[in-house]
């Protein structure tokens, strides 16, 4: 067999990182798998292959992170070397900046994981270094058409460099895991529930503001927010401020949240951009009616397959084949006096109809389990294999 690496920063957090993960377990059926991480601390996710550490972990200091990355490409083209590495896959800019400066006689794979023209964290250096890391790989994966078409009009890469892959999701292993009990303060109370990273793109602000009004006419209605970030202190405050502290839950990270998901009325999703949206997928697998943002890029994917992709959500709720959809949010409101915004409004609309409309639940129920199969990891490894061995 072959030997192949996956570079990833870390094996703990976020999505990318469980995508690494997940490819690592995939692609060993077929390859001899690298896994290299920049640091090895705090292994949370599973893997197969043999785990090797760069051992240089991220800094806040600017300087050293210029430094960092010279390190990195040094150590890691000397183990390219050393294990005959045939192609490299890299997850996220900081590995796909190190893949390409390592290159040996390696096929070099990086891949865009968002939608980098809505990511505030995009400026024209980002979007430069972007363009040319892309461009110096052989192929550069985008995790959906959206991204990919981002990639081509916006970013400037050579379109022939670019395919899309979606992200798998291994529904019956992730069904089996939300039979677990995790959660058993909430065991008999009704809520509803989200699952991200406490950061400006997940826009869990928008929904804690909108379900002060949803329990107006659900006073027995709790809401759980999955996830661990930044925003924490922040989200905090709103929740005091507008008076939920006993009814919105922080419960921060957990290592099984799909029981938690799987017994919630419903799966919100408030993003404001996205590449796909991995927490959908596992939402999908756990059987529940789905709420999302018709953000740039992946819920219409998901959701809405049959729709044409540059459709968006406006003013109005949308009841797709396997999900509702909502505008997306188009400010920064934290404050809890100032009234609900539009979109908001809509997605207050959208979680009374579901509560509502027990049918509509069911169906959208039933349609999940159905959707999820589409990303099964034997369909998406068999995208891989191909794109590796082409």
């Amino acid at each position: 067999m072959d030997n192949i690496a996956i570079i990833i920063t870390k094996l703990y957090g976020g999505g990318a990182e469980r995508v690494a993960s997940n490819l690592s377990i995939e692609l060993s059926k077929t390859y001899n798998v690298k896994l290299i991480v920049f640091d090895d601390k705090n292994i949370i996710y599973p893997y197969c292959g043999d785990l090797i550490s760069l051992d240089i972990p991220a800094t806040n200091n600017k300087f050293m992170r210029f430094i960092n990355v010279f390190k990195r490409s040094a150590k890691l083209k000397k183990i390219k070397k050393e294990n005959n590495i045939k192609c490299s896959i890299s997850l996220l800019d900081g590995p796909n900046i190190v893949n390409v400066l390592s290159r040996d006689k390696d096929k070099v794979i990086t891949s865009v994981r968002n939608f980098l023209s809505d990511s505030e964290k995009t400026n024209i250096v980002r979007k430069v270094c972007v363009r040319i890391i892309s461009n110096c790989s052989d192929k550069v994966v985008a995790i959906s058409e959206v991204v990919k078409q981002d990639l081509i009009e916006n970013i400037k890469v050579k379109a022939n460099k670019v395919v899309t892959i979606y992200n798998s999701c291994d529904g019956e292993r992730l069904a089996k895991l939300s039979l677990g009990k995790e959660l058993s303060e909430f065991e008999d109370k009704k809520y509803i529930c989200t699952m991200g990273r406490l950061t400006h793109q997940k826009g869990q602000w928008h929904l804690i503001r909108a379900f002060k009004e949803v329990i107006k006419s659900n006073p027995e209605l709790n809401l759980i927010i999955l996830g661990e970030g930044e925003l924490r202190e922040k989200l905090n405050n709103l929740i005091k401020d507008l008076g939920l502290e006993e009814k919105v839950k922080l419960i921060g990270y957990i290592e099984n949240p799909h029981d938690v998901i799987r017994n919630s009325e419903m799966f919100i999703f408030p993003s404001l951009y996205e590449g796909l949206g991995n927490a959908l997928l596992e939402a999908l697998s756990c059987g529940v009616p789905i709420i999302s943002t018709d953000c740039n890029a992946g819920p219409r994917e998901i959701l809405a397959p049959s729709t044409d992709i540059k459709n968006k959500a406006k003013d109005k709720v949308e009841i797709e084949e396997y999900g509702i959809l909502v505008p997306n949010f188009n400010n920064d409101c934290f404050c809890s006096e100032i009234p609900l915004n539009e979109e908001e409004k809509l997605l207050v609309k959208a979680i009374n109809m579901l509560i509502k409309d027990d049918k509509l639940k069911s169906t959208l129920k039933e349609k999940a389990l159905k959707r999820v199969k589409d990303f099964s990891p034997l369909e998406i490894e068999k995208q891989w294999i191909k794109l590796i061995d082409e």
